[in-house]
């Protein structure tokens, strides 16, 4: 019995077959129409008006990659290589015209490596939404061929029972498949059409303002013709309508066309009326929509123009275009530039005012006119010439300069093997290895060559260059300098012996503070050799608080250009290898065009001039203190000898009276004898300070001299505890000096060192040569001296009955025999003093 369906009715045939496979037939037809598009169907994307992914369609992982990084569902930052603008122009395409795209031929890189696929931009829109979708078809070239191919192999897995079946889906398919073809081809021609009208357009824009003016002389003829010609009313309302189409269109393009141009532009007539202004005109010209019609010289153009009425009319009758540089207002450069209006007839109906504001592009060609100029005096000037190598092509040439380098003469082919040619073979490896890593590592290279010129000659070089690439990183072009190198040698080698024979230090340090030159004199003035200090701060060569602040001098110097020392002649401390700090003159210059060398310092030792000088000053201040002395002594000598006389009457008498004199006499004239000759001595010291001298200049050996010296006070060492030691090396040379002076020295020093030792001790003689001169150095092992006195200060004396001038007269012998006397104390383990005297 037949089945019925819940309303009664007898169900239909297409009902009766799904119920009997179980679905109804709209979900067989859904699945059949999912098969069919996932088979034969580009894949795709849909996306929204921002390019945001909403959804996928088949694989797209072949044309769309997600990038690293933040994750994002932007269609364009997901295009594979080769992809983005294409893929971005047909998208705004499709949404500015709100029609299909399509793009062909489009190298992509792929997974599977580059491939050239079709780009289809497909609007969609939905009812009752609000805004329109993108549906983006990646084509492959050979989807056909795969379909068909594919097709084939399903319908032979077919069972035989289905054929009939199959046949009639094949056909269906290829119908399917024709028609999707001839869509295709249309979608093909359409596309060339729109190419050519694009071409067209653009064709047609570039002469708009012609076509414009032809268009409206036709419409004034159109109308003249309408009055006239009442019998053709129908075919000439036909063409007015298609021509103010046309007009309107044209209008439309012109309006937007000098609205987006952003160029000041004036049109105006024969009559020099204003027609027409760009809004970059009202905007830069002060021009407003009433000023239309108005003539141009009643105007006030902010521009300074002389004559614009009669520049126009010039145009306007010669037909020519012309040219000014004007300023306005604010003083920038613009270029006025005046066209004759040409209508379709060829007609001249006007002039067209540009005006470019070429401030910007002026200062520019100025600058870069100036730098040219620099570049190519610098090049003259420095004896470099100029070379590059296009990469792509191997065309390799060099500029005259360089010609005139290498000895070469006009004429010579110049090409990359003669260039190699030209390198010492030793150094042509180097210049290619350095070029080969410099392109590789994108950084400059410098290399030094020998040039063998064809006179022999051999030149060095120095070549610095660097690579240039495209968009794509690929090294495009090598281009660089060649430095004629000889004469800064030449430079360079007689700087070198220059310094290296002057009698000042020069040394220079890099950016760290650290010596890079270090000069025989600097060996010989701080006693470190070069192998010793280059490479070491500076600031071991400098006392204090020099060395701890010169770090931070220079730092500061460096960040705010604040000179204390360099640039001026300074007079500062600087420091032995001995640790003997002693006076230098220091000039110090930053060397701002040296890589490895920062700054350069010149150093003059003035340890004899400030010896001398504080020399002179002691002269002076001992010359001073001489006749004052010698004013003192003659105010005093002759009442001290009454008062000795006086004393030795009146111990006479005293004695005739008495043979014994009485305690309470003889003692108060005991003081006053002694009290009487101690002034008298200190008399003669004063006096010895006041006459100049004559010394009796005699040779004898420094042992001997020692041996006088002190032989008379042996005794009287010998009896305080103090052991005396001589050493005098054989071989000595003699020295020439007046003996009973140099005794008083020697005597004197030998009283002083016995006297520092109250409970005995040992007294040193040494003779040492060394340099042209003979040392005697005099060792004590006594008290020592304070460090905070100066023991040659004229009447200054640690003793209680001492004088203070016997180590002023002492210095001022040494002195008038050429030498000079130094001393170096240890309070509470002795004293050494030296003698340092001309051989």
């Amino acid at each position: 019995m037949a089945s019925t369906d819940p309303t009664g009715k007898h169900p239909s045939g297409e009902a009766r077959r799904a119920g009997a496979l179980g679905a109804t037939l709209a979900e067989f037809q859904r699945e059949a129409d999912r098969i069919l598009l996932g088979r034969y169907a580009p894949a795709g994307v849909v996306v929204n008006a921002n390019l945001d992914i909403i959804q996928y369609r088949g694989q797209t992982s072949r044309y769309l990659e997600p990038p690293p990084g933040e994750p994002t569902i932007n269609l364009l930052k997901m295009a594979r290589a080769g992809l983005f603008g294409e893929l971005r122009n047909a998208c705004a395409e499709a949404l500015q015209k709100n029609h299909s795209v399509r793009r062909d031929k489009i190298r992509v890189q792929c997974l599977d490596g580059p491939r050239d696929i079709g780009l289809e931009v497909i609007p969609v829109h939905s009812a009752g939404a609000v805004g329109t979708c993108l549906l983006i078809l990646f084509i492959e070239a050979d989807l056909g061929a795969r379909a068909a191919l594919a097709d084939s192999a399903h319908l032979i897995s077919r069972p035989k029972g289905q054929g009939a079946e199959a046949e009639r889906a094949n056909s269906e398919i290829s119908g399917e498949l024709s028609a999707a073809k001839e869509h295709l081809q249309r979608l093909l021609e359409e596309r060339d059409t729109a190419n050519e009208e694009l071409r067209s357009a653009n064709e047609e824009i570039l002469s708009s303002n012609e076509e414009l003016q032809s268009t409206n002389a036709e419409l004034e003829t159109a109308k003249e013709e309408l009055q006239s010609a009442n019998e053709e009313l129908i075919t000439v309302n036909e063409r007015l309508q298609l021509r103010n189409s046309e007009l309107n269109a044209l209008t439309d393009d012109l309006h937007n066309l000098l609205s987006s141009s952003g160029i000041p532009m004036v049109i105006v007539g024969p009559d020099l009326r204003v027609r027409r202004f760009t809004a970059a005109a009202g905007k830069q010209m002060n021009l407003l929509t009433s000023d239309i019609g108005r003539p141009i010289g009643d105007l006030k153009v902010p521009v300074e123009v002389s004559d614009l009425e009669g520049l126009i009319g010039e145009v306007i009758d010669a037909v020519q275009v012309r040219e000014r540089e004007v300023r306005n207002r604010d003083g920038r450069r613009n270029l006025l530039r005046i066209h004759p209006y040409r209508t379709t007839d060829n007609r001249i109906d006007g002039a067209v005012l540009v005006l470019l504001d070429i401030e910007d592009v002026k200062r520019v060609q100025g600058a870069l006119e100036e730098s040219e100029a620099r570049l190519r005096l610098a090049l003259e000037g420095g004896s470099a010439g100029t070379f590059y190598r296009e990469l792509t092509t191997g065309q390799f040439y060099w500029g005259d300069l360089a010609n005139k380098i290498f000895g070469l003469s006009a004429s010579t082919e110049r090409n990359y093997e003669k260039f190699l040619e030209l390198i010492y073979p030793e150094d042509r490896e180097n210049f290619k290895d350095a070029v080969a890593r410099a392109i590789d590592n994108r950084e400059k290279f410098a290399v030094e060559l020998r040039i063998r010129q064809p006179s022999g000659q051999t030149v060095r070089v120095l070549v610095k260059g660097q690579g240039f690439y495209s968009p794509a990183g690929q090294p495009l072009r090598l281009s660089g300098v060649v430095v004629d190198m000889s004469e800064q040698r030449r430079i360079e080698q007689s700087l070198r012996s220059l310094i290296e024979t002057t009698q000042d230090a020069v040394i220079s340090i890099d950016r760290q503070a650290r010596v890079v030159m270090f000069n025989p004199s600097a060996e010989r003035i701080f006693g470190y050799s070069a192998a010793e200090i280059v490479g070491q701060k500076i600031n071991r060569l400098m006392a204090e608080p020099y060395a701890t602040e010169h770090d931070a001098y220079i730092a500061r110097y460096e960040a705010g250009g604040e000179p204390r020392a360099i640039g001026r002649i300074r007079t500062v401390s600087a420091r032995r290898k001995s640790g003997e700090i002693f006076p230098i003159e220091l000039s110090v210059t930053q060397i701002a065009s040296d890589e490895e060398v920062n700054y350069a310092a010149f150093i003059r030792d003035i340890s004899e001039k400030v010896q001398l000088q504080k020399q002179a000053v002691e002269n002076e201040r001992l010359a001073t203190i001489g006749t004052m002395a010698a004013k003192f002594g003659h105010e005093l000598g002759n009442p001290l000898n009454g008062m000795s006389l006086t004393i030795q009457l009146l111990e006479q008498r005293l004695r005739r009276q008495s043979e014994a004199l009485e305690p309470q006499v003889e003692a108060p004239l005991t003081r006053l004898r002694t009290e009487i000759a101690r002034l008298d001595s200190l008399l003669q010291e004063f006096r010895s300070l006041s006459r100049k001298e004559t010394y009796k200049i005699e040779s004898i050996s420094l042992a001997g001299l020692v041996r006088e010296a002190i032989e008379i006070a042996l005794p009287q060492y010998k009896e305080r505890g103090v052991e005396v030691d001589s050493h005098f090396p054989a071989g000595l040379p003699p020295i020439k000096v007046d003996v009973d002076k140099m005794k008083q020295v020697i005597l004197n020093l030998a009283k002083n060192a016995v006297e520092a030792m109250p409970e005995g001790g040992k007294l040193s003689f040494k003779g040492v040569a060394a340099d042209g001169r003979l040392t005697l150095n005099i060792s004590d092992t006594g008290t020592g001296i304070p460090p905070d006195i100066d023991i040659f200060e004229p009447f200054f004396t640690t003793k209680p009955l001492g004088t203070g001038i016997g180590m002023t007269i002492v210095r001022q012998i040494v002195a008038r025999h050429g030498g000079k006397i130094e001393y170096q104390s240890e309070p509470g383990r002795g004293t050494t003093f030296s003698i340092s005297l001309p051989v």
